[in-house]
């Protein structure tokens, strides 16, 4: 739910438009990283509904309707007797150092604050992502969502962005801890779609 829809705006599932179907004109990384019903994989239609392939009441089906995709290869034989795979992991991706400096930069002089003798304002860095992904640029997307810039909403906006950027990269846990939001952020009632 947390991804953005293709113009930045937040997705609504009351919004009768988005939830009849709730899978097009959002934030590319939701394709990136989550497997949706209907969605390719492994070169067939994933039938995620109640009595589908992937769906309830079947063993081990998705309880939320969705599957995990990031970091997984859609082409892998599970009946070869070869399984073997080449595998980087990535500690901290370029990504991440853009976040983080975009967080710091803003913490301490706002969304337009660049360091002394630097080139990329905390927006900039921000941008950098965004861009890169598909999505409006920060300007844009507040100006699309009629709220004024200011260093606190960048703050959110800035932390959203991590929850998006870095979706399943052990973050999520640290980040809630560090801005002091786990209890809000974590422990909730877990939901799914049918």
């Amino acid at each position: 739910d947390d991804y953005e829809m293709i113009d930045g705006t937040l997705f609504d599932w009351t919004n009768p438009l988005q939830a009849s179907d709730p899978y097009s004109n959002r934030d590319p990384r939701l394709k990136q990283t989550i497997l949706t019903n209907n969605d390719v994989w492994c070169g067939r239609n994933m039938e995620m509904w109640q009595g589908g392939l992937d769906g309830a009441p079947r063993y081990y089906a998705t309880k939320t309707g969705y599957y995990l995709k990031k970091y997984l290869h859609d082409n892998v034989n599970l009946v070869a007797s070869d399984l073997s795979y080449t595998r980087q992991w990535f500690f901290m991706r370029y990504a991440e150092v853009l976040l983080n400096y975009a967080e710091a930069a803003n913490q301490y002089g706002g969304p337009t604050y660049t360091v002394s003798g630097g080139t990329l304002s905390a927006k900039d860095a921000l941008d950098l992502i965004r861009k890169r992904a598909g999505m409006p640029i920060t300007d844009v997307t507040f100006s699309t969502r009629g709220v004024f810039l200011n260093k606190t909403n960048f703050n959110e906006f800035v932390l959203h962005e991590r929850r998006i950027e870095l979706a399943f990269e052990d973050q999520r846990w640290w980040d809630t801890r560090r801005t002091m939001q786990g209890e809000t952020a974590l422990g909730g009632t877990i939901h799914k779609v049918n």
